[in-house]
Order: C-alpha cells, then structure tokens, then sequence
C-alpha cells in the first residue's frame, strides 16, 4: 500500500515497486534491520556530497567572472594561472581562482581542468549547470554555465 503522498519525480515506477515497499517493511518491522525511506537518504547522501559545494563555487564564480560565454579549459586556465610577473588583480578572477583551487589538482592545466569540467558536464545544482559545445574550428570543446529553472521537489539534487 502507498505510504507517502509524495512521488519522486520521474521515477514513479521506482516509487511505486522499491520505495512504498522499503516504507512500507520498516513501518511493520518486517525487517531484519531499520528501514528509512530511501527517497530521503538519497538526498541526505547528495547533499553530503563534498564535491557538490565545490562544483556548486566554481560555478557560481564562472558566472560571475564570464556570464554565460563560452570558454575553453585553455582560456580559463590561461587567465587563472599566472607566473608572478603579471598580476592583475580583479575580484571576480580571484574568486574564480579560489574556486577552481577548491578542487584540489596538483597543477592546473588545460587538460586536467577539461577533465573536471567533462566530469560536472550538465550536472545540475542549484539551478546551475555547465553546458559543453565542441568548436570545430580550434578542434576544442568550450564551456559555460547556464542558469536553469529552479527544480520544486529538490530534483536537481539528484544526477
């Protein structure tokens, strides 16, 4: 019997045949263990994610910093890392470059970052998501975030 009034999106089917019975078992104690409603621990789980905040910075500074342009990992790399003997000093550059320094690589690179990049490619958090377009031209894919619409039952908490 349904044990909720709520449905996780569009997953009804799994809904209706996994969590209603898994609700279900742990409020009869027909388990050998404690059941909880899985909807619910999966997105305790998600939100514990440490990578999800970090994802969430740069994205947030990657706007801040170019908008929805489009950029390459070069392009983004070549403006973060610097050699010292040019600084400029811009407050939305600097919050980028804290951001990305979140994600932990040993050295920042066009290669290593695109890798990061591809791995987040259309994750959504917080109505954010960065959006992958191959350039022909320089035989490269470019990068942006785009603003999505903000999810109503937390679904862009889920990947």
């Amino acid at each position: 019997p349904k044990q909720t009034q709520d449905t996780v999106g569009s997953f009804e089917d799994w809904d209706k045949m996994v969590r209603q019975c898994v609700i279900w078992l742990g409020r009869n104690c027909l388990a050998a263990v404690e059941l909880a409603d899985p909807y619910t621990s999966a997105l305790e789980n998600i939100k514990a994610d440490p990578t999800r905040e970090t994802v969430l910075n740069v994205m947030n500074a990657w706007h801040a910093a170019f908008g929805s342009a489009m950029k390459s990992p070069g392009e983004v790399t070549r403006v973060l890392v610097f050699d010292g003997t040019e600084v400029m000093f811009d407050s939305k550059m600097d919050e980028l470059r804290r951001a990305v320094e979140e994600i932990g690589m040993e050295k920042l690179t066009p290669h290593r970052f695109g890798a990061w990049l591809e791995k987040h490619n259309e994750r959504r958090i917080a109505g954010m998501r960065f959006v992958r377009l191959r350039d022909d031209r320089l035989n490269t894919y470019r990068y942006s975030v785009r603003k999505t619409a903000p999810a109503q039952d937390n679904s862009d908490l889920v990947q």
